[in-house]
């Protein structure tokens, strides 16, 4: 728990560049040395402002980090709807790990539309879950959530992140390396529990999908 620790205070230490380039290293530490077995981004949106009141308070993080387990990392994206960044956009890890570049052009839509060619499946929010194995990306998965006051909100993610822990708790340690048939799993219970679910095809080496995530939000 105190080298998990170390690992977050490290991340949140990062400017947003850093992070982002950083996170294909970040990936592959957290999968080998500690069993990480799924990774996800929460999206949303300046037309969600409760997801974003939520994610920005440091006691709702902690809860959902706790909520989460030891084998599931769920990091946080945020960017304006009309492709204009007036203010902040944020890239937060769990406890509050944020950033802030001005005078972006490019929304979610771009992003994903960008990254899986795929705009047509864009909810406002979702959680894009993917797992990492020796640089290489398997499964991507888009749930959307629903929209709601601040506590339903928190209450959905921790659903959502705890029926993901309970999965992962049950894998053997024998098992960690199979990772479509890990994702099976996590998908099968969402599924039995009535969750919405896409399944997107996107870059297979992590490397590159962090590089077109990197270009879209740095250098666009």
């Amino acid at each position: 728990m105190a080298e998990m620790e170390g690992i977050r205070s490290h991340i949140r230490s990062l400017n947003g560049e850093e992070f982002v380039s950083s996170l294909t290293t970040i990936c592959d530490d957290l999968q080998k040395q500690h069993n990480i077995l799924t990774f996800g981004f929460i999206i949303y949106d300046e037309t969600t402002p409760q997801y974003r009141k939520l994610l920005r308070d440091k006691d709702y993080w902690e809860a959902l980090d706790r909520i989460s387990g030891d084998k599931l990392m769920v990091f946080a994206l945020s960017d304006k709807v009309d492709s204009r960044w007036e203010g902040n956009n944020t890239l937060e890890f769990m406890t509050a790990f944020s950033s802030s570049r001005s005078s972006k052009t490019k929304s979610y839509s771009h992003l994903l539309n960008e990254v899986f060619d795929d705009e047509a499946l864009l909810v406002y929010p979702s959680v894009l879950f993917f797992q990492v194995f020796e640089g290489n990306i398997y499964n991507y998965r888009l749930v959307p959530l629903h929209r709601g006051t601040v506590e339903e909100n928190f209450a959905a993610v921790q659903k959502l992140f705890e029926s993901i822990a309970k999965v992962l708790d049950q894998i053997a340690p024998e098992n960690y390396q199979n990772c479509r048939e890990v994702f099976e799993l996590v998908k099968d219970d969402l599924l039995s529990q009535k969750y919405t679910m896409y399944i997107l095809k996107g870059p297979k080496v992590l490397a590159d999908f962090i590089g077109v995530v990197r270009n879209l939000l740095f250098f666009a």
